[in-house]
């Protein structure tokens, strides 16, 4: 079952009314597309897997080539054999992040599917517990709808739990002002990017499969899956609002610093003017030359006013260099 890491996680028989028979990898090998539609789902790290796919499952290179390869992007492609289709789903295994998506790669015919990933999926057990039900897909393209209607299902909760985390922040920087918030903004945005680097393509990839002439998918399942790429299209949409909700939130609390810095130079500024005169005073009284006031007559009795004088002249230096600069108006 999908809670295990064995390399064939599930392999079934389905029996056209929501059941299905596990079969053994012996009975694999015996399988006929007579016997009933056939649902394999492997997990990829096995080596044993590998090496089915490549010398046993009878598929393309190409397609092999794709079923294997470590990196993977949302795609379909159709061929005349089958169905191609990789897509992603929000990963909610115990001490995982959900934008972390979780790849799964399915290759599917009328007649057989085969669907491979490295990390657990809850979309496949759903399908798995439905089979116990009897409650199961009956053909292979129900297989490929209730598939990805699962995986899209369940990035709605983790979106809605982006947006209450927003609209609390949101409220934190309206009422408190606490700047440690901004790590928890810049954490929500990364979220956000990182969930719509892989949901946007795969909505793509659905509008892309509704508009094939697949065969073996009746006029239901197409429906079904138009809806399911309509509802992606609402997660991008809430994704943009989620994003655009941080920026103004983040917005909002850098013109908060902002304020505050402001206030604290204002404040700085009004107490370096008040000390001003005295620091003048203090500065130009205790020069060690000739002449200052009070002071007993010395050698040079004009010396602190020469000294006077030449700070005159420096400063209307500067004030014509800065006027030439335009640094003053």
């Amino acid at each position: 079952m999908e809670h295990r890491n064995d390399a064939l996680i599930c392999a079934a028989v389905l029996d056209g009314k929501g059941g299905a028979r596990e079969l053994s990898w012996d009975e694999i090998e015996r399988w006929q597309p007579a016997d009933g539609v056939l649902w394999l789902h492997f997990h990829l790290d096995d080596g044993r897997v590998q090496q089915w796919i490549e010398d046993r499952s009878g598929l393309d290179p190409i397609v092999t080539h794709a079923l294997l390869m470590h990196e993977t992007r949302p795609r379909a492609v159709m061929s005349r054999d089958g169905l191609l289709l990789i897509l992603r789903g929000v990963n909610l295994n115990p001490g995982s992040d959900p934008e972390d998506m979780v790849s799964i790669r399915i290759w599917a015919d009328a007649n057989r599917v085969i669907t491979v990933r490295r990390r657990r999926l809850m979309a496949t057990q759903d399908l798995i517990d439905a089979f116990a039900q009897v409650q199961g897909p009956r053909t292979a393209s129900e297989i490929i709808v209730r598939l990805t209607d699962n995986l899209t299902a369940r990035m709605a909760p983790v979106i809605a739990d982006i947006h209450d985390r927003l609209e609390e922040l949101e409220d934190e920087v309206l009422s408190r002002r606490d700047t440690e918030m901004r790590g928890h903004l810049s954490e929500a945005r990364r979220q956000v990017i990182r969930l719509r680097r892989f949901i946007a393509p795969q909505r793509e990839t659905l509008m892309q499969l509704t508009r094939e002439n697949i065969s073996w998918f009746s006029a239901a399942d197409m429906a079904e899956m138009r809806e399911t790429a309509f509802a992606i299209t609402r997660h991008l949409e809430d994704l943009d609002m989620a994003r655009e909700q941080a920026i103004v939130t983040h917005d909002e609390l850098t013109s908060f610093v902002s304020e505050q810095l402001g206030r604290t130079m204002y404040f700085l500024a009004l107490v370096t003017t008040f000390f001003l005169p005295i620091t003048f005073i203090t500065g130009l009284m205790g020069m060690n030359v000739g002449g200052l006031p009070g002071a007993p007559a010395e050698k040079y009795p004009y010396a602190f006013l020469i000294v006077v004088a030449g700070m005159a002249v420096i400063l209307g230096v500067q004030a014509w260099i800065f006027r030439r600069w335009q640094l003053m108006k």
